[in-house]
Formats: C-alpha cells, sequence, structure tokens
C-alpha cells in the first residue's frame, strides 16, 4: 500500500503567512492552479482511495486531482488542520514576536492558548492509519495540511514527535509512504514539488 500524502493548494493566508487552523479558507488562484498541475502529474496513477480533510482547501484539491475519475472522496475528521485556537487568523511573524518565540516553542505554547500541540495532531495521524489498516489498496491520496504529513514522516522515520522537521513542506508537494505488509512504513518521497516548477 503507498499513501501519496499531498498538502493542499495554496490559499491566501498562505501567502501572507497567516495561521489558518481550522478557519475554512478557500484556495487561491494559484492554488487551483497548483491542483491542476497536481492532477497532470497524477493522471497516470490509479487510486482505489482517496480521503481528504474536511476544510474546503483541501476538498477541493482532492476534486481536482480526480475530476472525471470515478472516486469517491472520503472526508475524514482526523485530517484537518491544527487547532490553533484564539491565534487562528493571526500573522505567524506577529505572534512570534509578541510571544518572543522560536518556531520550536509553537506547539508547547499554542497549547496554553486553547490550541493543539504536535502530540495531538500526531495521535490524529496514528488514528487515520489505523482506521485504513484493513484496506486492501495500492495507491491511496491523501489530501491534507502539514502537520498531518510531518506527522506522518515522523511516525515512519521514528523521528521524536514532539521535535520540529528541519524542513518545508509546499502547497500540493507530494510526500509518499509505503508500508512493507509488516507493519512498517518506509518514506519514499518528501515534498516532492517538481510538477510545479513553471510557478
Amino acid at each position: 500500500m503507498r499513501l501519496y500524502f499531498v498538502r493542499h493548494g495554496e490559499t491566501d493566508y498562505n501567502k501572507v503567512g497567516r495561521v489558518q487552523g481550522r478557519l475554512d479558507i478557500d484556495m487561491n488562484l494559484i492554488g487551483f492552479k497548483q491542483a491542476l498541475l497536481l492532477r497532470n502529474r497524477l493522471a497516470k496513477l490509479e487510486f482505489d482511495y482517496v480521503f481528504s480533510s474536511p476544510l474546503k482547501r483541501a476538498v477541493d484539491t482532492a476534486s481536482e486531482v480526480i475530476r472525471d475519475r470515478d472516486v469517491v472522496i472520503y472526508k475524514m475528521a482526523e485530517l484537518t488542520d491544527t487547532d490553533y485556537g484564539e491565534w487562528q487568523g493571526q500573522l505567524r511573524s506577529a505572534l512570534m514576536k509578541r510571544f518572543k518565540m522560536s518556531v520550536e516553542d509553537f506547539s508547547s505554547i499554542l497549547a496554553n492558548r486553547g490550541g493543539e500541540t504536535s502530540a495531538d495532531v500526531y495521535e490524529r495521524m496514528l488514528l487515520f492509519l489505523d482506521e485504513i489498516s484493513e484496506l486492501t489498496a495500492d495507491n491511496i491520496l491523501v489530501v491534507t495540511h502539514s502537520g498531518i504529513i510531518f506527522s506522518a514522516i515522523k511516525m515512519a522515520l521514528n523521528y521524536p514527535q514532539e521535535q520540529r522537521l528541519p524542513m518545508k513542506l509546499g502547497n500540493c508537494g507530494i510526500t509518499i509512504l509505503e508500508n512493507d505488509n509488516k507493519g512498517k512504513w518506509i518514506v519514499r518521497t518528501i515534498n516532492d514539488t517538481s510538477h510545479l516548477e513553471q510557478f
């Protein structure tokens, strides 16, 4: 089984560095163009299942990728974005300056402001993997958010879930995890955005 994790297309909030979280923000024009290029990139792949965060930016990305295919999009609450509590809608740079925190401090401070920690998101990702573990499938498309994808990478690499990975995930980037049928997940690709090079 191969999981094709995809971060949703760009939104105006992504463009300016504003925290989205559970706010249901639409993709912008660039986001829809990214989703179209992603669709072209994945056109020859057959997906047995498609799972998506219930937020519009993820569902719209998934819908573009599988347009004209006879595949259902299953919206999964476990795949939704991190709950940023009272920080949602604010500029990330302003928050970091206001609270005098580094990127590494973000999750721990957030927990005291009504939001989720990275450990909370990690547990949701594990719940999702457990729910799909009994499926018979070769390829599964999972359209979600960076927190979930980072959690999946950490799990496969046996990386401490409370630590931040030293990388970024681009909008409509592809991260592939493969199950070896013995319960172990292997990272095959991280943040492949080669299909977006014209941007």
